[in-house]
């Protein structure tokens, strides 16, 4: 099972995972897009009512498989919902898209592509 992920909302799943993880065996916990899209629209409803109109998008976004698909779905998204909502970041006000705060959910922590064996440039297009 090390070379397949699990999507989960982490509940009782991570107990499970830890378990097998002793005995040897490993297993690829990954966040839920559900979740994660419920999180965006309580973030962002406020400022984009049509919100909901990505939730399809944030599907696509988990499914990619290489960080080219990951880019362009982003890409969609910006065009999608293209507003911002204000943010402090280190006791400053700042802009933030809902791509934006996608990309601040690791790949390997959600995506398939993020799972499987990278390119080196893939690679290092996720590790920065």
């Amino acid at each position: 099972m090390d070379d397949r992920a699990v999507f989960t909302d982490r509940g009782k799943l991570r107990e499970a995972q830890l378990r097998l993880q002793n005995r040897g065996i490993a297993i690829h916990l990954k966040f839920c897009a559900l979740h994660i899209f419920f999180n965006v629209c309580g973030r962002f409803r406020a400022v984009d009512p049509n919100i909901d109109n990505i939730r399809a998008l944030v599907f696509c976004l988990q499914a990619t498989t290489t960080v080219v698909e990951y880019e362009s779905v982003l890409d969609e998204i910006r065009v999608v919902s293209p507003v911002s909502r204000k943010v402090k970041v280190n006791g400053n006000m700042e802009n933030q898209t809902v791509d934006q705060y996608l990309r601040m959910i690791h790949p390997t922590s959600w995506t398939k592509f993020g799972n499987g064996s990278l390119t080196p440039e893939e690679a290092s297009a996720i590790a920065s």
